[in-house]
């Protein structure tokens, strides 16, 4: 998948609108805009913006998995 499409498939799982996905991100609305837009295809979401969205999506993930009263617990390394 492209970094294009993986930033429009995370801001689908994070369920926010843009205005408040930028602001999160520390980034101004019109570049965060551009990431998404399918149109400006050379504007793409650098690996760090990609990685603390997804970073964000899997704290709201153990949220969830809290509220309904089970823990998360990390794997052990193989």
């Amino acid at each position: 998948m492209s970094a294009k499409g993986r930033f429009n498939a995370l801001r689908e799982e994070l369920g926010q609108p843009l205005d408040i996905l930028a602001r999160e991100l520390r980034r101004p609305y019109g570049t965060v805009k551009a990431w998404a837009s399918p149109s400006r295809m050379e504007m793409v979401p650098p690996a760090d913006v990609l990685a603390e969205m997804e970073e964000m999506a899997l704290e709201r993930a153990r949220a969830r998995i809290r509220a309904a009263g089970y823990e998360v617990i990390r794997r052990r390394a193989a």
